[in-house]
């Protein structure tokens, strides 16, 4: 009832990760991140029967920490998956005939629930699920984007990320140009004085080499919505980024 069909989720081959809107002819629908054909990282999915998960995935299967939601049912299970079946810690909360609730917090394998075992203590299984939880909020992000004011949404702060980006960047190479003075400055004196050399001889900050060598936090991803057939472009890089990672 709720593994993703690789029908589903095959979309057009594609050289790296990128985000992806697909609405399919049962109206069952993804929006999130695609590798090599096939739904990776983060995103959600939106089965026609009502069913939604949100979360990770990778190399098209559930995988990870994530939020399955029965629609029809109004259960719900927030944990680890793996092979896109509930695995690992977790909580399950089922909706009864009767319309209470049944708890079951532990491990689960197989979608099968194990209970309060070694390893998976109710208090892991409830740190799982807020994991989850998490997961999911970071998953719902590719959705807002399918939304014409959520791009402009998305785009202005990656705007305002990129902005902040540059401006320590700047500051770095501030820092840096003014070190590159002192050091210059402290030659200059310790040509001229040997006892001020020895006060020179330990310096208090971060070599300029060693701040030039530090990769750039700043990656660029350019993102392409197929949906029902019309393309929609909507750049978020920086946010991308930091969701991907």
């Amino acid at each position: 009832m709720k593994e993703p069909q690789a029908s589903h989720c095959c979309l057009s081959a594609l050289p790296r990760v990128q985000w992806q809107s697909v609405r399919w002819p049962d109206n069952s629908t993804f929006e999130g991140l695609v590798k090599d054909d096939k739904c990776h990282v983060r995103g959600v999915f939106k089965y026609s029967n009502g069913d939604r998960y949100e979360g990770e995935f990778e190399e098209n299967n559930m995988s990870g920490f994530g939020v399955y939601v029965w629609g029809q049912e109004g259960s719900v299970y927030r944990g680890q998956w793996r092979n896109s079946m509930m695995n690992g810690c977790g909580v399950k909360i089922t909706k009864q005939p009767s319309g209470g609730y049944l708890a079951e917090e532990g491990k689960f394998v197989n979608d099968e629930w194990v209970g309060d075992v070694m390893g998976c203590s109710i208090e892991q299984a409830r740190a799982a699920a807020a994991e989850a939880d998490t997961a999911a909020q970071m998953a719902r992000v590719f959705e807002q984007l399918g939304d014409g004011g959520a791009i402009n949404e998305a785009a202005a702060k990656a705007q305002e990320a990129a902005a902040t980006a540059a401006a320590t960047a700047l500051q770095a190479k501030s820092r840096r140009h003014q070190r590159q003075q002192q050091q210059r400055a402290s030659a200059e004196v310790l040509a001229t004085s040997p006892a001020a050399a020895v006060a020179a001889a330990a310096p208090d900050s971060t070599p300029a080499a060693d701040m030039a060598a530090r990769p750039s936090n700043t990656k660029g991803l350019v993102q392409h919505a197929t949906q029902g057939g019309t393309a929609e472009a909507a750049t978020a890089s920086s946010l991308m980024s930091q969701l991907i990672q």
